[in-house]
């Protein structure tokens, strides 16, 4: 089953609940869209070529 993105944040506030937590939250939605920088690239230059096709 995919979990929707509601409720992987949900689980990570719950793990993250404390007095660190919005900032543990923060730095792993930063690592994530990091992680996803090579997909982005990949997806504009498809997109790019589709467009000028």
């Amino acid at each position: 089953m995919i979990a929707s993105w509601s409720e992987i944040y949900a689980n990570e506030l719950v793990n993250y609940g404390g007095p660190g937590a919005p900032n543990l939250l923060a730095l792993n939605t930063q690592a994530r869209w990091q992680a996803m920088q090579p997909w982005r690239e990949q997806f504009l230059k498809n997109l790019t070529e589709v467009l000028l096709s």
